[in-house]
């Protein structure tokens, strides 16, 4: 090879080579659209590829999406609904495909660890929605601002069909916050106005942190109809809203259907919240068959120093007898203090309150829950004087409940005990059928841990 040559061929530069679309590059987003949607559903167990594919482009991001969603929505932090409805409206896949959606509205910061909604919603709002996803079955309600239904927005559909509008099926509903307080604004005429366009299997409620002295009294006449639902569960957080859980009592007394509600959870503080309880189950006991009423206590014992639990001075106020188809109930027992000599003597025998509750029970029967919370001493449960099991042996009679097929003594043990090195959990179980000879040798009683 000559020099010449050799440097020819080295200073030579070939020409790129000439593409079919010089303008663009071919990309996976050129494959037709039936094709991508088949790569997508390959990889749609994937959540991490699925949610990058969602913010790569706009083309993967449509046939990315309904993936990525699956089944359910969560939105929070909204100002405004529109955008969220605007992007509904945009993916009808989704509508479809979407069985439970969570809300929470925009908050603000109150104090060092509280924050209060901002977001306004009402009946009209929840309508929209239940009207583009046809398929809901679970809705949850986080920090919103219930707007007063005189105060409501007109629909945004003129031709809509005026009030009422149908009742809207769900398996699940729920409403509240753990973390955030109530606006001054807000409304328990509005909450129910919304809860009364379903029929609901569960309603639940986490009525923490309202502003008590916020809201609107409630007016029973703005419904859309009387509330139905077969299981409502009302669960507090902290002992300091007694004012607002004794006026959302009295709310779902007036507007609940009575002989609709067949299980029931709730827990108070006080007296007149257990009082509130007893005029509800006054109205709508007639089909409950599953009851659950308990003191809010401390989660702990070493927290319960000078607590009392409502229920054991003021079970009568719940009048059992109203509730005459009751198949199954719950009852709770807290130890106070981590042994025996710290318990507070100030008070009945521990097992008088719930023993009560069974003698104003029907003979209908069926399950009996006893929930011993904290157990301090294995020696504690033969203790007459400080817990009194053998009250339940005296009440649970074949006479008075002759349906009755299990009871069920749930226990807790306390850290202290559990720790010491002599603690064995059949010596538990064998000093709780010595309480309770008489359902042990029923072959009733069922002794477990938790």
């Amino acid at each position: 090879m000559s020099p010449s040559n050799h440097h020819n061929r080295r200073n030579h530069r070939q020409p790129p080579p000439i593409l079919a679309r010089s303008s663009k590059y071919r990309t996976i987003c050129d494959l037709p659209v039936e094709l991508l949607c088949m790569i997508i559903s390959h990889v749609k167990s994937d959540t991490w590829t699925i949610r990058t594919c969602t913010l790569v482009c706009h083309c993967l991001r449509a046939v990315s999406l309904e993936h990525h969603f699956r089944n359910a929505l969560s939105v929070r932090d909204i100002d405004a609904f529109d955008h969220l409805f605007s992007f509904l409206r945009a993916n009808p896949k989704i509508c479809e495909k979407t069985g439970s959606i969570r809300l929470s509205g925009a908050t603000r910061k109150v104090g060092k660890h509280g924050y209060a909604p901002l977001t306004s919603i009402d009946d009209n709002t929840v309508l929209e929605l239940t009207q583009l996803l046809p398929n809901l079955t679970a809705l949850r309600l986080g920090c919103f601002v219930y707007i007063p239904p005189q105060l409501s927005a007109p629909r945004r559909n003129p031709d809509a069909e005026q009030d009422p509008p149908a009742p809207f099926r769900l398996e699940q509903l729920s409403f509240g916050s753990t973390t955030t307080s109530s606006s001054k604004e807000s409304s328990i005429s509005g909450l129910f106005r919304i809860l009364s366009m379903f029929d609901v299997d569960s309603l639940y409620g986490e009525p923490t942190g309202w502003d008590i002295n916020a809201p609107i009294p409630s007016d029973i006449s703005s419904l859309h109809r009387p509330l139905r639902t077969k299981k409502l569960r009302l669960w507090k957080s902290c002992l300091d809203d007694s004012k607002f859980i004794a006026m959302l009592l009295e709310a779902f007394t007036k507007s609940l259907e009575p002989g609709y509600l067949q299980d029931l959870e709730v827990e108070c503080s006080t007296i007149s919240e257990v009082s509130a309880i007893g005029q509800l189950l006054a109205r709508v006991g007639q089909g409950l068959t599953s009851l659950q009423v308990s003191g809010k206590s401390p989660p702990s014992a070493s927290m319960r120093d000078g607590w009392k639990d409502p229920m054991d001075s003021h079970w009568e106020s719940l009048n059992l007898a109203s509730c005459p188809r009751l198949e199954s109930i719950n009852i709770n027992i807290y130890f106070r203090a981590s042994g025996d000599e710290k318990q507070p003597t100030d008070h009945p025998a521990l097992s008088l309150a719930g023993a009560g509750m069974l003698s104003q029970a029907s003979g209908t029967l069926r399950k009996i829950a006893i929930w011993l919370h904290d157990l301090p001493r294995i020696t504690t449960l033969n203790n007459r004087r400080l817990l009194r099991l053998q009250a339940f042996d005296r009440m649970i009679t074949q006479d008075r409940f002759p349906l009755l097929e299990e009871v069920k003594l749930r226990i807790s043990v306390h850290y202290d005990l559990r720790r010491k090195p002599s603690y064995d959990w059949q010596k538990v179980v064998l000093g709780t059928q010595k309480a309770l000879r008489g359902l042990h040798s029923r072959g009733l009683l069922e002794v477990t841990g938790w």
